[in-house]
């Protein structure tokens, strides 16, 4: 299934670090509103990947478009601007400021609309902590923050920024199933708004449960993508990542 028309697309996408292909020759597309899984094994270029595209980390060549403008050679505060925003795997708030004060950088670093200063960001932040469920706790230091509330930290600090697709990088790692099935429907709240989405994720029941396609990557390369439902029937990735146990379970 490929979408009707694209909203990021990858083109030839590769990152060389010397002799070792990071991610090579990888090309996918996200539709406007869509949620495309990004699964592989650890070390597989998915953080990478995600770095490309948010322009923390060039790329050695092939196009990144965001609405058919390049967006690859552009600076991450131009990227976010125009409409891509991300969360990160490794959580780190700034440890001075208040939840709210934290949300509110999203907004002034890279919200598209960037004109009314401090006053607006605070706007925007106090706006995308309620839609996370955060509003009450805006006051705290984040250090009080659990880490299911820092996750939603992130997620709060990227919505901030009035995306048009949000990149998130493990969102669910660490949690309890209580908590990933909070968070599942809190993507799903999301992406209800019309905010594409692309996230790496190891916990298959929110990649079966949320995801419209899967890619899935391998030592770099794009090795097969699908639905979540080929994907999990697929023996290339069976063998790479899924293992026969996870795939006679979902079969059962």
């Amino acid at each position: 299934m490929v979408p009707l028309s694209a909203l990021l697309r990858l083109q030839n996408v590769s990152r060389r670090y010397g002799g070792l292909k990071a991610v090579d020759d990888v090309s996918f597309e996200v539709a406007p509103s869509e949620i495309v899984g990004l699964i592989g094994p650890n070390g597989a270029g998915k953080t990478t990947l995600m770095n490309l595209i948010s322009g923390v980390t060039p790329l050695s060549a092939g196009e990144i478009t965001l609405d058919g403008t390049r967006i690859d050679g552009l600076p991450p505060h131009r990227v976010a601007r125009m409409g891509v925003a991300r969360t990160f795997q490794v959580m780190r708030p700034f440890p001075g400021l208040s939840v709210r004060e934290n949300v509110a950088i999203g907004a002034r670093f890279g919200c598209r609309d960037n004109e009314g200063g401090i006053a607006a960001a605070l706007e925007r932040a106090d706006a995308a902590l309620e839609r996370t469920g955060l509003g009450p706790r805006g006051a705290q230091p984040v250090s009080a923050l659990t880490t299911a509330d820092r996750k939603k930290l992130e997620l709060a600090r990227a919505l901030a920024m009035e995306p048009r697709i949000l990149l998130l990088d493990e969102a669910l790692g660490g949690l309890n199933p209580r908590e990933v099935g909070e968070m599942m429907e809190l993507v799903r709240a999301v992406n209800a708004t019309g905010i594409a989405v692309l996230f790496i994720e190891h916990v298959m029941k929110a990649v079966m449960g949320l995801c419209q396609r899967v890619v899935v990557l391998h030592h770099g390369r794009s090795i097969a993508t699908g639905t979540p439902a080929q994907i999990v029937a697929d023996g290339a990735v069976v063998k790479a990542y899924l293992g026969e146990r996870y795939k006679q379970a979902s079969s059962s």
